[in-house]
């Protein structure tokens, strides 16, 4: 067995095909992202970037056995996807024009390839294969442009898209039949007639077999199968099988893997195998591209006449596809757009002119000239699209005073959607929610969809009927009716954040739903626990809206801002989004030990019992809780609805907790400076603490200490170890870092520290620390006084080696910093004092250690009081690392 294996590799030196083969996948990842930024074919990027790495530039991979293989294996890939993604039944249903331009797009290009071919004295064998490569059309790049142009609703896309699809399966056939003449060296009617005969026969018995019986092989597969990989990794080898099936019949063997795509996708684990031969594709396929562009002889390409045969064949290439617009007459379309839109050779030219120059009916100028072919098409076809549909649309204003039907503007009728009127332009956003709720079941008709495609540079408006609509798709639409929506160009330029979302999760290779895109789970989990139809449900489901748009890192409220709502029905809504976010990270992190101070804070914030309800409701239907999370949450809610509701926290006089509690210090003080302090105290203090508590820090404040003195009160709690030391001061640069330093000067273990800085610059420290004695008021004030009136506390210059995490969703008003690392003498001191020197606030600090490893965690924000910006947090990691 070693000696085989041995004999198997001499010759090859693994080392430099992995070298190569780094080198290609690195280099196609970046070609293909540089060419999505200036919206230029994928394949372009590729090929080009093969060109400059191969030996005709750079010289660094050349042209192997192996890297030939590689390739081979891409194409392969490649044609399974492409049968995977083509649905038989669409074959079926394409009109009478997608049909007659696909077969006059084949034919013409294909008869004109020819002919020029024998015209400048080429063999019969070359100009067949001359003009099999000039029949190719590209779905992908056709549909990509229209796509981005919003025109895929317009009746030239679904004429262009259409007859691509014919247009695959015609040239599959005649890449076989061209292939098979040429390997059997004569061209007669008898070969013709034996070499048609063999593909459609091979064509229709594997099809046949494949889709009879895939479905109950497969089934089978997926039900004793015990990994979930078994399904995909067997349909990978019978498509492998399949081609090989193609060769021994003396075809092309990526008709076999075309035919096997067919049939899988008929399997019902059709999805997971798409994802998978997808991501083996994303490897293989790339290959295939640059291993074109590493075996291009530029030099050759620059030839006088192989670029004078390139423009002849280009224009050729060019008039064929476009005259295919012929097949349209009799309908509306903008012909030019149609044959535009025939026009990218793409993928499938490159692989009829690979296999040419493989099976020798080729020459390598030849292929040069077909190879400027493709990509002169390819790159053309993008701009002369959007030039011609960029133009502004024409929009028909006559129906402006048309009266609404009374059964509305679109109905379904037998399975499809009418317009009953010509509606006002103005209504486009109205009638495209109607259709989207009508299509869950009912496919759209051409009418309609001819109608959105007339005004789709229109400007949209967003008015409280059409917020109503869109509530009904949420509640009762699906994915369809959301693709509809994204075809006709509403999504896009309606919600852009909502198009933002969706294609992101498209591009999720991850996920095996194709139309996991055009689902909103959270809403659907609203929706399916209660279907709310009040304004209280409104505002839920839209919250549920934003929070599903704002997964995919778009921003979900920017979206629901768009649609014009009240100021306080938009008010509600964020509140409802950021109190869901707020629970989810209590309840998953538990910052600061979740306490009554915090609860407090929580209440004020969400303002009242329905929104605080409404917060559960979403916190519950966005995550993924498990048993001791969900039991976690609902103690939460409930203790924070318990301080909204309990009586004597909030009396009828009083518009909120914190007014209560204000209210109530104020009764129990007399002194008219301690009543201004706690009148003055911010808003997180006074949640914080009692009524008692509050008039007890206001005597100690005042009056406001002078710069570098402080008042200090040392109170006992219930625990025998654990004390309060109360200290007031004037605000100064890293006061904590000074404060924290003194006591633990002192031999006390700082556990907490909470502060509270008025708007005078008075400032009250309250520190929870450990002692197995009291500690002495006398040497606290000391420590204090000489730690205020020291020079500035600098960090040790010790690196801190810290894990910093900062997390704005944990507390209503301020950042939540998380530090964790080793434990060592001074590290509060230098943590606090790190946090000074980048200008930071600590409102509330818990100090943890285990076992010699620190957990502290600050509340923070900036000089001015806010959370922190993304620039601010990545000072922080930096500065703690």
């Amino acid at each position: 067995m070693m000696v085989m294996v041995s004999a198997a590799l001499e010759g090859v030196n693994l080392g430099r095909v992995l070298l190569d083969l780094t080198i290609i996948l690195l280099v196609a990842k970046l070609a293909a992202e540089a060419s999505d930024r200036i919206r230029v074919p994928a394949v372009i990027g590729e090929i080009a970037a093969g060109i400059v790495i191969g030996p005709s530039i750079l010289g660094l991979v050349s042209g192997s056995d192996m890297l030939f293989v590689l390739a081979e294996f891409g194409v392969i890939f490649l044609l399974i996807q492409v049968g995977l993604e083509t649905d038989v039944a669409e074959l079926r249903s394409v009109g009478r024009a997608s049909m007659l331009v696909a077969l006059i797009g084949v034919a013409l290009p294909m008869a004109l390839g020819v002919g020029v071919g024998l015209a400048i004295g080429e063999s019969i064998n070359t100009s067949l294969f001359i003009g099999a490569a000039l029949t190719a059309t590209s779905i992908g790049i056709t549909a990509r442009v229209f796509g981005d142009l919003r025109a895929l609703a317009t009746a030239e896309a679904r004429t262009v898209l259409g007859a691509a699809v014919v247009d695959d399966v015609l040239g599959l056939i005649i890449l076989t039949v061209v292939v098979r003449i040429v390997e059997q060296g004569s061209v007669g009617v008898g070969t013709i007639a034996t070499t048609i005969g063999l593909a459609l026969g091979f064509l229709i018995l594997t099809s046949v077999v494949g889709f009879a019986t895939f479905p109950k092989i497969f089934a089978a597969v997926t039900k004793h199968s015990r990994s979930t990989a078994t399904v995909s990794v067997t349909a990978i080898g019978v498509a492998l099988a399949f081609s090989v099936l193609a060769d021994k019949a003396n075809l092309a063997p990526i008709i076999g893997a075309f035919v096997a795509g067919l049939a899988l996708r008929r399997i019902s684990a059709h999805e997971r195998v798409e994802r998978d031969v997808s991501s083996l594709g994303n490897i293989f396929v790339p290959v295939f591209f640059l291993y074109i562009g590493i075996t291009t002889d530029l030099s050759a390409m620059f030839d006088v006449r192989v670029i004078a045969i390139a423009l002849l064949l280009s224009a050729v290439a060019i008039i064929g596809k476009i005259a295919a617009a012929i097949g349209a007459l009799g309908t509306k379309s903008d012909k030019l757009v149609i044959g535009f839109g025939m026009l990218p050779r793409g993928e499938v030219g490159l692989i009829f002119a690979t296999i040419g120059l493989k099976v020798g009916a080729l020459s390598e100028e030849m292929y040069g000239s077909i190879l400027f072919v493709v990509l002169l098409t390819t790159l053309l076809a993008p701009p002369l699209l959007r030039w011609r549909l960029g133009k502004e649309s024409v929009v028909v204003e006559d129906a402006e005073h048309a009266e609404r039907p009374a059964n509305g503007w679109v109905d379904a009728e037998n399975g499809i959607i009418e317009l009953r009127e010509i509606p006002p332009v103005r209504l486009l956003v109205e009638i495209g929610l109607d259709s989207a709720l009508l299509a869950a079941e009912a496919r759209p008709s051409s009418q309609l969809l001819d109608w959105f495609a007339m005004h789709r540079n229109a400007t949209l408006s967003w008015e409280n009927e059409s917020v109503v609509r869109l509530l009904n798709v949420l509640r009762y639409g699906n994915a369809r009716s959301w693709r509809l929506l994204d075809t006709i160009g509403m999504v896009q330029r309606a919600l852009p954040e909502l198009a933002q979302s969706m294609s992101a999760r498209a591009s999720d290779s991850t996920e095996l739903d194709p139309t996991h895109a055009l689902h909103f789970p959270t809403v659907e989990s609203v929706v399916a626990r209660a279907s709310a139809t009040s304004i209280e449900g409104d505002e839920l489901v839209l919250a549920a809206f934003a929070h599903d748009i704002s997964q995919s890192g778009a921003d979900g409220l920017a979206a629901i801002r768009r649609l014009g709502l009240d100021l306080t029905l938009m008010s509600n809504i964020e509140l409802i989004v950021e109190g869901a976010s707020l629970l989810r990270s209590i309840v998953s992190t538990e910052p600061l030990n979740i306490n009554s101070r915090l609860l407090s804070q929580i209440a004020t914030h969400l303002k009242n019992p329905r929104i605080v309800e409404q917060c559960r409701q979403l916190c519950v239907a966005g995550s993924d809780f498990n048993d001791t999370s969900y039991l976690a949450l609902i103690e939460v809610v409930s203790e924070v609805q318990e301080f909204l509701a309990h009586p004597d926290l909030v009396d009828s006089a009083s518009n909120s907790l914190l007014e209560a509690r204000v209210k109530a210090a104020l009764a129990l003080a007399s002194n008219s400076s301690v009543r201004s302090r706690i009148t003055h105290a911010p808003a997180s203090y006074a949640l914080s603490h009692s009524p008692e508590q509050m008039v007890q820090h206001a005597e100690l404040v005042e009056p406001s200490p002078r710069p570098g003195q402080a008042r200090v009160a040392v109170h006992a709690t219930d625990d025998s170890d654990i004390w309060l030391i109360n200290i007031a001061c004037r605000d100064q640069t890293a006061l904590l870092a000074r404060l924290s330093g003194a006591l633990t000067s002192l031999k006390l273990n700082v556990l907490g520290a909470d502060i509270t800085t008025w708007g005078d610059g008075a400032v009250l420290d309250i520190f929870t620390v450990q002692s197995s004695s009291a500690p002495n008021h006398t040497e606290v004030t000391n420590a204090v006084v000489s730690a205020l009136s020291g020079r500035r506390v600098k960090v040790s210059g010790q690196q801190l080696s810290l894990k910093a995490i900062v997390d704005n969703s944990a507390h209503p008003w301020h950042s939540v910093l998380t530090v964790t690392g080793p434990d060592r003498s001074g590290l509060l001191r230098d943590v606090t004092a790190t946090l000074a020197d980048l200008k930071m606030v600590i409102h509330h600090a818990f100090i943890s250690t285990t076992n010699d490893v620190v957990e502290n965690k600050f509340e923070i924000s900036d000089r001015h009081g806010r959370k922190l910006a993304s620039n601010e947090i990545d000072r922080i990691v930096r500065s703690f690392q």
